[in-house]
């Protein structure tokens, strides 16, 4: 279990203003709503209201309620926390699925295959899933050094430092990023486990999608990303290739752009 963590004290600031705001709707709605007990004991809306205001903000300090209600806006645990609970949600989700659990009956290790389930899977993506896993990579890969980001894109091995690497930029992308990508994975899963067709790209359509991302991007450009995804290629050229592929392809003309996506998400 994750310990609990005091949050930021800008975020007990944003408590007590919210918890003041219930006390004083609290204290206002008991003068109206009881003023026999208001005659009788004149400050008994003022001792309400502080009583609620108390009780709400150290309801929302303690079990940090609003973090889901507001998607982290107003959240009252870390970030590294938020990350954490996002991979334990998803480990849950994932769990409960009857179509994976299915899939998985008789194998030794779950986790081996859940992993591959989500790479196998992403060649069976859908169009738009594709486009939205271009975008979620484009941010993560924006982020990473260039040894970290060949390790997402399967290019070197991966060291502790890269490791420590991917957490620190997944929480700095913060909660909505990790809640899409989880869902990419989730997808992927599903794709795999209910066998959706692989859509194949054709060499009529690849060659279109490479004259479209030339004109776009230039023949230098288009000749250093081809040399940059040979498989001799560096680290560092391999990776600038990768990260102009995913800034450029999205703002190509349709179906060149999802074509060059969906030939990225198969190689990456």
């Amino acid at each position: 279990m994750t310990p609990y963590v005091p949050p930021p004290f800008g975020n007990q600031v944003v408590a007590a203003v919210f918890a003041i705001i219930v006390g004083g709707v609290a204290s206002f709605a008991f003068s109206r709503l009881a003023p026999t007990i208001k005659a009788r004991i004149r400050r008994a809306p003022t001792i309400a209201g502080a009583v609620i205001a108390i009780c709400v903000f150290a309801f929302v300090i303690q079990t940090r309620a609003t973090d889901r209600m507001f998607r982290g806006y107003f959240s009252f645990k870390t970030p590294r926390e938020r990350l954490q609970d996002h991979f334990a949600e998803f480990d849950e989700k994932v769990a409960r699925d009857p179509e994976i659990r299915k899939a998985l009956a008789g194998f030794p290790d779950p986790s081996i295959m859940l992993a591959d389930f989500r790479v196998r899977g992403i060649p069976r993506l859908d169009d738009a899933t594709i486009r939205q896993r271009a975008q979620l990579m484009r941010m993560l890969l924006s982020q990473l050094s260039d040894h970290a980001a060949a390790c997402i894109l399967k290019r070197a091995t991966s060291i502790p430092s890269d490791r420590e690497e991917l957490e620190q930029a997944m929480v700095k992308l913060e909660a909505g990023w990790v809640a899409e990508w989880m869902q990419v994975l989730y997808q992927s899963m599903l794709a795999e486990v209910r066998k959706t067709p692989t859509v194949e790209l054709s060499a009529e359509q690849m060659a279109a999608a490479y004259q479209a991302f030339e004109a776009k991007a230039g023949p230098d450009a288009t000749r250093r990303v081809e040399a940059g995804l040979a498989a001799n290629a560096s680290i560092s050229e391999f990776c600038w290739a990768v990260k102009t592929m995913y800034e450029v392809a999205p703002t190509l003309p349709e179906p060149h752009a999802t074509v060059l996506l969906r030939f990225m998400a198969q190689g990456t």
